[in-house]
């Protein structure tokens, strides 16, 4: 009991998403898990590059009809 008092850190729960478990888990993926993993992250990564091009190019349109309103 005394120990325990001296040190605080001792009765600490354990917090999910420290220590080794990441390590392990990245272990137990079988080789297609991990393609299958990769090729879902790159698809996200386009998709969201496809998505940022869109917006931009919305709003370059939308600036050039402003100036051709403007230019008028």
């Amino acid at each position: 009991m005394m120990l325990k008092m001296m040190n605080p850190m001792g009765s600490m729960p354990s917090v999910p998403g420290t220590g080794d478990d990441d390590k392990k888990e990245g272990a137990e993926m079988t080789m297609a898990e991990k393609k299958e993993a990769e090729r879902l992250r790159v698809e996200a990564i386009k998709q969201t590059e496809r998505e940022r091009r869109n917006k931009y190019k919305k709003q370059d349109d939308e600036r050039d009809v402003e100036r051709q309103k403007n230019a008028r």
